[in-house]
């Protein structure tokens, strides 16, 4: 956009981008057109732009507001409504309209879309008043603001209302801007010329095809002059039977070729389609009883509830869940079980923790319960949480099942909704509503909840008390077969939300009472307290009192420590050695205390302290760099997608707050908003320094939870200290947030997933790794256990659950039919397998040589060998930055066979590298280039330079035995190292200066050009452009990988 804002005339002729190829942009949306006619049609489409244009440009060139020109205000609100007196500075022509060398979707930091100036600038405008030079009190009112928007909104509306018979509902402009506008271009060109023009497709845009495919050859064309019979023929009946059928069922479109095909499939093996076909509910019966899955279908039990009414309660066999579980190809074979001495278990790791089997509690559970050679300690994991059926959460049909899995299938697998079983789903149909609380007694619901858990344990207790479940493994790849084990199955934690676990321990819902927690003696006045020493709960004081009858003594001791009296489902089961049972096994589970807690609570208090004016400013940063983040090859950072800005944390999920808080650190430490805080007042900047430190810690803190190896020794307790290393750094974290939050709402900060994650070190001592009750795989499994099962009912409340159940088991019995009987794997066949080395968009550089078989300058072009790709790039007018070609014709065409008068030096945009793939692409899917960053290992360098991917180069036909003079032969050799795949890549000049804990800044070579093997790709790195708007450098900001971030937690 023009620095002037909308209101700043223009003729609207081809400009210059920054790699000099002619482009129109689109003074509001900032697209890119290739003439003046795709962008007024562009206009007359773009409701937006067609508004913002024509209503704030044309009105306002013509019309000026009265105000006084002294005003600071007055004077930018004349030059634009988005001018960037908002931002109190302003963009002289010179520096805005200066050209750097940096990418076409190189950051050009903008502020109300008006590009930040350089330093020289910013003096200008000393004297301008803003908010920011006012009190952080002060600062935190919108009065000001309020009433700059009023008088821009007024002044809008006063010069759209003059008296000149030009309002907005009648037309705009003159006429004399009327008869110049009027464009008939469109109207006096063939519309087929216009079409091939606009649409890069090889068909016509007219003509509406069918996405899922189509056939060459039709039947109904070739015959369409027959006349077709009343009835039509057997094709034809079956034809339009099954879309009839397709089409009330809203299937995707895509299933009648698949129907289809699956038919001349099943003819093709000699199966004939009987008169009276066998029924799904046949068909499934047979496949249960045949692959003895029949034992899989839930049952439903009705107990009596407390207050009156009946509860219907859907379960599970345990057995043969456990049996399917086992038994299913893409988990037997990894199981961590030591199958010479299964007593013994895996020889573990005495330096790390990192799965359950290596830490505390697996260790001391197996020495007491695996007395026998044939014992396995299986510990079952519980996850636990309510699903809403449809999208958003506002249908009142929910469900929550109860699932389980094994401690002995690896973490990795445990991530996938295969490994995992339901147990019974919990009914809440039943149970008392809250508009009547009046009348029901305290804690029923809980009461009735428990009633139901000790139905769906049922069979889990039973078998505890037995002394284990005895299976023989079946035969499989290994030489495992016949093997016959007595599985110990002691439950080791549960996975839930603070809400789920509080049910699940008995504990009331309220937050305000004296005790806080489930699982430790610590008040609510000490809850924000990063020095307290609390003691963990054990099973016992609880127990001893729900054993009595229910007196007012117990229950007013109950009440003191947040306990409901209820018969706990979970006292009766064995939780290996764990002295606090259940109320021990309910560790903080990271995505809704860390993530959907203090993330969020951290970023709500960061964007208080802006004004609006302020946000709008990190918004508009945010976008930029959330742009740049889409296109990078280390797919191990967080998903920073937030194209409108992030500012409302209310409508984010979980997972999204990492991407945030990261996205955060980038904008708070690129060098566009220190001009924006420059004129802060010291005490703000110093609290934005606080909140990026805030930050840093958060991120450190949470790489640190979803590290799957940790050191062992951070956990240790040496001779002289009270603590481990691991204790001691998150007491830090909490007492940063505390401080830096300053949180005032409800109770501040004295919240349970504050004070619970000072027991994260102890959880992880006794359970390992903080990723092993990460919730969020137990949150994706709810497409498979809640949200898919509850499309195929009848939605209706009072069978919800049972035919929910039903569906799920259904799903087991087709995927395990079709393992058995087709031979296919169970694993996801959408996953791409493919190990090519190379891809992506291939072109070919043909260079044309003098008689002498020399390069003639500037004589090159370039061939994409897709045509649709061409045309996409002559449209766009986009191409390689001009210098990489140059630079590479030069080195490489001696390379080639040169008795003809041309050349052709083959390229691709794409090449993968230890699983990652580089990308070197100018208009990658059309929508802008992707130029991959990664760390270089040259030969004269003892450390790993950083480059920028432009392209690839394929010189497995070349060769150096070409003739060539001295000057060409040192060229060649300076680069060259046989056939073999080459990138060209701009180099950073080797200074990378550290600027925070994972933000670093370097300079990339502008002058000079390097063209290494691909075999010199040590790894990707992630870099964003940081160059201010007036710079020819290319300054880039490079963060530090996610999985060192955990080394910066214990610093």
């Amino acid at each position: 956009m023009p620095s002037g804002g909308h209101n700043r005339k223009r003729k609207h002729g081809p400009r210059r981008n920054s790699r000099g190829y002619s482009s129109i942009a689109c003074e509001c949306c900032r697209r890119l057109f290739p003439n003046n006619d795709a962008l007024i049609n562009h206009r007359s489409l773009s409701q937006p732009c067609y508004q913002r244009y024509y209503f704030n440009n044309v009105t306002n060139e013509t019309r000026v507001p009265t105000s006084s020109a002294s005003s600071p205000t007055a004077v930018a609100v004349s030059s634009g409504t988005n001018s960037s007196s908002n931002v109190g500075i302003r963009s002289s022509s010179a520096s805005s309209c200066k050209s750097s060398n940096r990418p076409n979707n190189a950051i050009v930091p903008m502020v109300d879309n008006v590009p930040i100036p350089s330093e020289e600038t910013i003096t200008e405008f000393g004297n301008m008043d803003d908010k920011d030079a006012l009190s952080d009190d002060d600062a935190c009112s919108d009065n000001d603001d309020d009433k700059t928007v009023e008088w821009e909104e007024s002044s809008q509306s006063a010069s759209a209302n003059d008296d000149d018979g030009n309002t907005p509902s009648e037309g705009i402009g003159n006429l004399d801007d009327l008869v110049n506008g009027i464009d008939n271009e469109f109207d006096d060109t063939p519309l087929s010329q216009t079409i091939n023009e606009y649409n890069f497709n090889e068909e016509s845009s007219l003509n509406d095809t069918d996405t899922a495919g189509s056939d060459n050859d039709s039947s109904l064309d070739s015959e369409s002059d027959k006349s077709i019979p009343i009835g039509g023929d057997a094709a034809m009946r079956a034809q339009v039977s099954l879309l009839h059928t397709l089409e009330q069922s809203s299937v995707p479109i895509k299933m009648y070729d698949t129907i289809m095909d699956w038919a001349s499939e099943a003819k093709s093996h000699g199966y004939e389609f009987p008169t009276t076909p066998v029924r799904r509910r046949t068909v499934l019966n047979n496949f249960s009883t045949q692959f003895q899955m029949h034992e899989m279908h839930s049952k439903e039990m009705v107990i009596p509830l407390e207050g009156g009414g009946l509860g219907h309660i859907t379960h599970f066999n345990f057995e043969a869940m456990l049996k399917s579980l086992l038994s299913d190809p893409r988990i037997r074979d990894s199981l961590i079980v030591n199958w010479d001495n299964p007593s013994k278990g895996v020889r573990r790791d005495q330096s790390h923790v990192s799965d359950i089997h290596t830490a505390k509690w697996f260790h001391n559970t197996q020495k007491q319960m695996c007395t026998e050679p044939n014992h396995l300690l299986c510990p079952i994991i519980l996850a636990c949480d309510r699903a809403h059926c449809d999208e958003g959460g506002k249908s009142r049909l929910s469900l929550e099942p109860m699932l389980f899995s094994l401690a002995i299938i690896p973490q990795e697998l445990r991530t996938q909704s295969w490994a995992w079983r339901p147990l019974g789903y919990l009914n809440n149909l039943h149970l008392a509503p809250s508009s009547k609380i009046s009348t029901r007694l305290r804690g029923q619901n809980i009461r009735n909840t428990h009633r139901m858990l000790r139905l769906i344990f049922a069979d889990i207790h039973r078998f505890q008390k037995e002394g284990g479940i005895t299976l023989t493994f079946v035969p499989s790849a290994s030489d495992r077969c016949g093997v016959t084990l007595i599985l110990k199955i002691p439950i080791a934690f549960i996975i839930g939300d603070c809400k789920g676990h509080d049910v699940l321990c008995g504990r009331y819902a309220s937050h305000s009472i004296i005790t806080l927690c489930r699982d430790c003696d610590c008040t609510l006045a000490n809850a924000d307290n990063h020095k307290i020493k609390c003691k963990m709960r054990e099973l016992s004081d609880i127990k001893d009192l729900t054993d009595k009858r229910p007196t007012k003594v117990i229950l007013l001791e109950l009440l003191s420590i947040g306990q409901h009296y209820v018969r706990n489902a979970f006292y009766d089961l064995d939780f290996g050695e764990n002295p606090g049972g259940i109320h021990t096994a309910t560790p903080i589970e990271m995505l809704h205390g860390l993530e959907l807690g203090w993330f969020k609570y951290a970023l709500k208090a960061f964007f208080s302290l802006l004004t609006p004016t302020q946000t709008k400013h990190f918004d508009e940063l945010s976008k930029v760099y959330s742009e740049q983040h889409q296109h990078q090859s280390d797919r191990s950072f967080p998903r920073t997608s937030f194209p409108h800005g992030f500012s409302n944390v209310t409508r984010l999920q979980g997972h999204e707050y990492v991407g945030c808080l990261f996205l955060s650190v980038l904008v708070l430490s690129s060098r566009p908003w220190q001009f924006v805080i420059a004129r802060f007042t010291p005490k703000k900047q110093e609290r934005i320094k606080q909140f990026l430190d805030l930050f840093h810690t958060l991120l450190a803190l949470h790489s640190f939870t979803k590290t799957k190896r940790l050191p062992r020794d951070m956990f240790r307790v040496y001779r002289g200290e009270t603590e481990s290393r691991a204790s001691n750094a998150i007491r830090i974290c909490v007492q940063k947030f505390k401080t830096v939050l300053k949180r005032k709402k409800g109770n501040g900060t004295k919240l349970t997933k504050v004070h619970q994650m000072l027991h994260v070190a102890y959880y992880i001592d006794m359970f390992g790794s903080a990723i092993n009750w990460y919730g969020s795989p137990c949150e994706s499994s709810h497409k498979f256990f809640v949200k898919e099962p509850g499309k195929k009912t009848q939605r209706r409340p009072d069978n919800f659950e049972q035919q929910s159940a039903k569906r799920v088991v259904e799903s087991y019995i087709i995927e395990s039919a079709k393992y058995h009987i087709k031979g296919n794997s169970l694993q996801d066949e959408n996953v791409s397998v493919s190990s090519r080395p190379i891809g992506g968009t291939r072109f070919e550089v043909h260079v044309h040589l003098n008689p002498h078989g020399r390069y003639i300058a500037g004589s090159h072009e370039i061939k994409w060998t897709d045509r649709r790709t061409e045309k996409r790039m002559l449209m766009a007018r986009v191409q390689f930055d001009e210098g990489a070609i140059i630079s590479m014709i030069k080195r490489c065409y001696l390379l080639f066979d040169r008795s003809s008068n041309i050349v052709r030096i083959p390229c691709f945009t794409e090449h993968k590298v230890d699983g990652t793939i580089y990308h070197g692409h100018p208009l990658f899917r059309g929508q802008g280039q992707w130029h991959d960053y990664a760390y270089f290992q040259w030969e004269e360098s003892e450390e790993a330079l950083i480059g920028r991917i432009h392209f690839f180069v394929d010189l497995q036909q070349s060769s150096n035995t070409y003739q060539m003079t001295a000057t060409e032969r040192r060229l060649v050799d300076l680069f060259y190292d046989g056939p073999n795949y080459y990138a060209i890549v701009r180099s950073s000049d080797g200074d990378v200066k550290q600027k925070s804990v994972f933000i670093s800044r370097c300079v990339l070579n502008t002058d000079e050009w390097f063209i290494p093997s691909v075999s010199a790709i040590d790894r990707p790195c992630y870099c964003v452009f940081d160059s201010l708007a007036d710079e020819e450098e290319d300054n880039v900001m490079v963060a530090l990988p996610p999985n060192q971030w955990s080394a910066a937690f214990l610093e």
